[in-house]
């Protein structure tokens, strides 16, 4: 991968990291991720008629991409209601390329050479550890959303990837899906949080705009990089996002068990980064 393209996905590790951190420290997290979903849907809207029409070939690409973002969206939420930053995020993160592995096993058939089981080894040792504390295993409720919103992860990568290559210009691809993926969260908030969407925004809402160029910022770096590149090294150095993220929840948070967790995420990323590289 060329030296600009890897410069473009560690930048959009450091957003991706940053605006999940915004959503963390708020308190009504499904209203705080409506917002920042919106402003980043709003500052779209003009950019897309500077780029080619969607192609008809991308449209059932982005259908299909929108409902697994939908979904992460909600369990983000809730992983963040039930769990510290630095435990959710290495998981959810972790947790999609392990999954997305092991489904190509009876989907498509692509077997697993050792150093494939030894990637995965990593990245499940690296989640026990992050569910542990100093006695046990726990699994949360938060590392349970946490899980669950990495399965949402790994379905989206797969529909983004695909889609953004089967139309004109991939940042057409990224615009329509943040503003479709803004307004359908918003909605979702809209009925399911009615009172809490004008309590979060007011007096916060320059933060969440921050937030929400960020988000649009980091998705639309990653997927212009993977129309232009092998996705599988792309979704590797991405992943760098979870090392930003514990240390952020370690000194900024002060959670519990720092050490450890920077440690068990070192661990998935290592594995991670193995596991995208062999099947690049």
């Amino acid at each position: 991968m060329l030296l600009k393209y890897t410069f473009l996905v560690l930048l959009a590790a450091v957003l991706h990291a940053s605006w999940n951190f915004i959503i963390k420290i708020q308190g009504e997290r499904l209203a705080c991720i409506a917002w920042l979903s919106i402003f980043a849907s709003v500052c779209w809207m003009p950019l897309l008629t500077l780029f080619p029409p969607l192609s008809k070939a991308a449209i059932p690409w982005l259908i299909l991409t929108a409902i697994p973002h939908l979904l992460y969206k909600i369990a983000l939420a809730r992983a963040y209601d039930h769990g510290d930053f630095s435990q959710v995020y290495p998981i959810a993160r972790g947790s999609a390329p392990l999954l997305v592995t092991l489904l190509a096993i009876p989907v498509a058939g692509e077997w697993l050479g050792p150093f494939d089981l030894f990637s995965l080894l990593l990245i499940i040792c690296g989640v026990l550890l992050l569910s542990s504390n100093e006695k046990k295993i726990v699994f949360s409720k938060g590392v349970l959303w946490a899980v669950g919103t990495g399965v949402c992860i790994a379905l989206y990568t797969v529909a983004d990837g695909v889609g953004s290559r089967a139309t004109i210009h991939p940042l057409t691809f990224a615009g329509w899906q943040c503003v479709i993926d803004g307004l359908s969260i918003f909605v979702v908030a809209l009925i399911w949080r009615p009172g809490k969407l004008k309590a979060t925004v007011v007096g916060q809402w320059p933060k969440l705009l921050i937030g929400g160029i960020l988000s649009g910022g980091a998705y639309a770096v990653i997927i212009y990089v993977m129309s232009q590149t092998k996705i599988g090294p792309v979704s590797a150095l991405r992943e760098t996002s979870v090392l930003w993220a514990t240390l952020m929840g370690t000194f900024f948070l002060k959670e519990r068990f720092g050490k450890r967790r920077i440690f068990a995420t070192l661990v998935i990323l290592c594995g991670v980064i193995c596991l995208q590289l062999t099947s690049a």
